[in-house]
């Protein structure tokens, strides 16, 4: 079993190319799987590339023409992962060996831990830097152990955990939970709904430095991806879904649903604008508000992940 399983989804990625070889060249480790999956074939990146790699045994290249989305290609990736720690990388964004090897020892040193993740810098199309967009996790301190219902529930509402989705998760904590992407209605914040559900596995470790250099460009997708008051709706369902299977003590369950739907009324109602979202969070006013938002997530969840455990 290899360390790690690096996952790069195509599509349409020929104008990437440059991008996506500097990301494996960077990883000469033969204890790093790179599975590279075209789901459309609607270009020829992923036959350059296999052209290119002809020689490196500890990558795959999956080529279907069954046109999935983003959702079914990145799950199906996932499926194939058969590393100790699995790595989202898209073919529009770059990272290091350095920032794989600090992302590695954060979960080496931390077993309870299910993902590690450090900062985003931005980049325009032309690698100008973009610093507003710059995701830092200022806030973050490496050294915090403790997990609570209160680390989880604003995930989505408060923008926390910024560019965690690209860090590097424990491939057994999924397992453990059986833990796929959930599809939105419109694949629309699907990505950040599903780390509402690792979230709901175990504790986040934020490593310190510049773990990726995320690009913003006019055509990318999420540029597109609108925030209506359905769209938010759908996140809302997807969330609750997650909860429903994870959560087992039942007073904590229905807080989280409530609370969930509580925060997206507010969204629909126009409480606060969605460009505010990564400012505020407020918790569902329950007079056990509190009580709830303190339950360490071990102690409510199915899914959680415990190292070493046999079950």
């Amino acid at each position: 079993m290899p360390k790690i399983s690096c996952l790069i989804p195509l599509y349409r990625s020929r104008r990437f190319e440059a991008v996506i070889t500097d990301n494996i060249d960077a990883i000469v480790d033969e204890d790093v799987e790179i599975l590279v999956s075209d789901r459309h074939g609607e270009d020829d990146c992923l036959d350059r590339l296999r052209a290119r790699y002809a020689g490196r045994r500890n990558i795959r290249f999956l080529a279907a023409s069954d046109r999935a989305d983003w959702v079914d290609n990145i799950n199906g990736l996932m499926t194939e992962a058969t590393g100790e720690y699995l790595r989202i990388l898209p073919h529009d964004d770059s990272s290091t060996l350095s920032a794989l090897t600090r992302l590695v020892d954060s979960l080496d040193s931390a077993p309870d831990a299910v993902l590690a993740y450090g900062a985003v810098e931005a980049v325009d199309i032309d690698n100008n830097r973009i610093p507003e967009k710059d995701a830092l996790n200022a806030n973050e301190n490496p050294a915090q152990r403790t997990w609570k219902l209160q680390d989880a529930l604003p995930l989505f509402w408060s923008g926390r955990f910024n560019g965690s989705f690209k860090g590097l998760v424990r491939t057994e904590a999924l397992r453990r939970a059986g833990l796929h992407i959930r599809k939105t209605r419109h694949l629309v914040h699907s990505e950040r709904t599903w780390l509402f559900g690792l979230a709901l596995c175990g504790r986040f470790q934020f490593t310190p430095g510049i773990m990726l250099t995320k690009r913003y460009y006019e055509t990318s997708t999420h540029r597109s991806w609108p925030n209506t008051d359905q769209i938010i709706l759908d996140a809302a369902d997807v969330m609750t879904a997650y909860s429903r299977e994870s959560i087992v003590d039942g007073d904590a369950r229905a807080f989280c649903i409530r609370d969930i739907y509580w925060n997206a009324l507010r969204r629909r109602r126009r409480i606060e604008s969605w460009d505010e979202r990564y400012r505020r969070y407020l918790p569902y006013p329950d007079s056990r508000s509190a009580e709830f938002l303190n339950l360490d997530i071990a102690s409510i969840s199915r899914g959680h992940f415990a190292h070493g455990s046999g079950d």
